[in-house]
């Protein structure tokens, strides 16, 4: 009995911190139409560190113009806020989608189709 009870505190514990990850690693800069507090909400139920760099801030961009800067790892870690850093992006991979937060409260991400044509003109091919 005693282990289900530990068991189940520290569960909750876990869910607690979950839901407190995102707190105080990002800013928003919201649209006239923006409706911040559904917002925050869905942003409590996201992970954000696989969008996070090192030392840079990363910008999400919503269609109706809203802006989050999520702060970065290194920052993070010097002010002692929980992230997963074993979640961050250290790749050259640069964040170019747009996000868009639905009625229901969440927060999808618009992703573009890969066009191999445009890529090899990027990358300095034909």
């Amino acid at each position: 009995m005693a282990f289900r009870l530990t068991a189940l505190l520290f569960f909750l514990f876990f869910l607690t911190q979950l839901s407190a990850q995102n707190a105080g690693t990002y800013q928003i800069f919201p649209s006239e139409t923006m409706d911040v507090a559904k917002l925050e909400k869905a942003l409590a139920m996201c992970d954000l560190d696989p969008y996070r760099k090192e030392t840079v801030r990363v910008t999400m961009l919503f269609k109706d113009g809203t802006r989050v800067e999520l702060f970065p790892a290194a920052q993070l870690r010097a002010k002692g806020i929980p992230f997963h850093d074993n979640e961050i992006n250290r790749s050259g991979f640069v964040l170019g989608n747009q996000f868009e937060l639905k009625p229901e409260g969440w927060i999808v991400e618009e992703v573009k189709p890969f066009d191999k044509a445009e890529e090899a003109k990027k990358m300095g091919g034909q």
